[in-house]
């Protein structure tokens, strides 16, 4: 009969970390975090933690869960070790569009370039605009961020039209990144923004 385990060992309240090895091993003298274990416990942490205690980039995740059996660091761990891994980020949004349940049928890994231009949406103002915009001396200002550098697209006299032309800029750096990117990342991309753009 397997023993449950005591609340307060719980990561966040769900996460069993059952690893056979030090997770936070010293390296010639410098503590270091087992690259699993950080992707395993930053995944638990953005969907379990207080809502309270969220930065505001976080507040995405507020109704996030991860499947029961990433629960448990051992089940993580080794759908991870068959992924591609190294140098990319964990993301559950590209493969299932609107997607708040992290598992090994939602989840892939992708370079950080593709996790931050799917969150993205672009730069918003104080005034509840749409996507991409900001107010500029009483007119709307379209800008788009692209390669981790903001560019202005142009001011206009509404809101409307401002937003049209940062959702033609956004789908063609869209397709820009998708064409420079691996096949099967740019066929998840390329249905990720008829999703989000239809």
């Amino acid at each position: 009969m397997t023993k449950t385990p005591n609340k307060k060992y719980l990561k966040y309240g769900v996460g069993i970390n059952d690893a056979d090895y030090p997770v936070h091993p010293s390296v010639n003298g410098k503590r270091t975090m087992c690259p699993f274990y950080a992707t395993w416990a930053g995944m638990i942490r953005r969907c379990y933690m207080k809502d309270e205690r969220r930065r505001p980039t976080e507040i995405a995740y507020i109704g996030c869960t991860v499947v029961k059996e990433w629960h448990t660091f051992s089940n993580f761990k080794s759908w991870m070790e068959k992924q591609n891994w190294k140098g990319n980020q964990l993301d559950k949004d590209l493969k299932v569009y609107g997607n708040k349940i992290y598992g090994p049928d939602t989840c892939v890994f992708v370079p950080a370039q593709i996790n931050i231009l799917i969150s993205d949406g672009g730069p918003t103002g104080v005034h509840n605009l749409k996507k991409g915009l900001t107010m500029d001396h009483g007119r709307y200002r379209a800008r788009i961020r692209k390669y981790g550098k903001m560019y202005q697209i142009g001011n206009f006299d509404n809101e409307i039209d401002a937003h049209n032309a940062w959702i033609i800029e956004r789908k063609k750096y869209i397709m820009e990144v998708a064409e420079n990117s691996e096949p099967h990342i740019s066929e998840m991309l390329i249905n990720w923004m008829e999703c989000e753009f239809k």
